[in-house]
């Protein structure tokens, strides 16, 4: 495995070095003892051009904040047709309940898992476009997670599912087929 220094971080003066290994496509930054690990093949290019010329300063491209940028979530990485659908579908809801409507008051998480089913039943039965929006099933699908999500983490969330998982990871274990050994 090869591990290169592309930056350094200063706090309270004390020095974190941060390292980026690369293994079969998976990127670990490390500062001190804290290692997380994720898929990020965009940071390719900078590790390339740190390898190929040494930077003059601490950071391969003379900016303090790479070393940090580095270590966040890479929006890069999220398909923006994606992001663009599921904002069109989000709008449609802000016209249609008011924006950001699951912030003021609750929202329950069957009334959103069931919408979700809803539109990805549709979709594996070949109707790929909702017909009152006009837009991919897709996107509504990630519309209703979003909205779960957001409402979780702004404590608006009746969370109504079982307290204790159901036997149903164990059923689908049982019956996925298993790869000859």
């Amino acid at each position: 495995m090869e591990t290169t220094v592309v930056g350094f971080a200063e706090s309270n003066g004390d020095g974190y070095t941060m390292v980026v290994e690369y293994h079969a496509g998976w990127r670990s930054c490390s500062y001190g003892e804290k290692t997380c690990w994720y898929v990020d093949p965009s940071h390719y290019e900078l590790v390339q051009q740190a390898k190929a010329k040494p930077p003059t300063t601490k950071y391969p491209d003379g900016n303090p904040k790479t070393a940090m940028g580095l270590a966040k979530p890479n929006y890069r990485c999220v398909p923006m047709t994606a992001v663009y659908a599921m904002g069109k579908v989000m709008t449609g809801g802000a016209i249609k309940y008011g924006p950001f409507n699951w912030r003021k008051d609750k929202i329950t998480s069957s009334t959103y898992i069931d919408a979700a089913r809803r539109h990805l039943d549709a979709l594996a039965d070949g109707t790929r476009i909702d017909p009152e929006s006009g837009e991919p099933q897709e996107a509504h699908i990630m519309s209703c997670m979003a909205l779960m999500l957001d409402a979780r983490l702004c404590d608006k969330l009746i969370d109504d599912l079982p307290a204790e998982p159901g036997p149903m990871a164990k059923y689908l274990a049982y019956n996925t087929i298993k790869k000859a050994a």
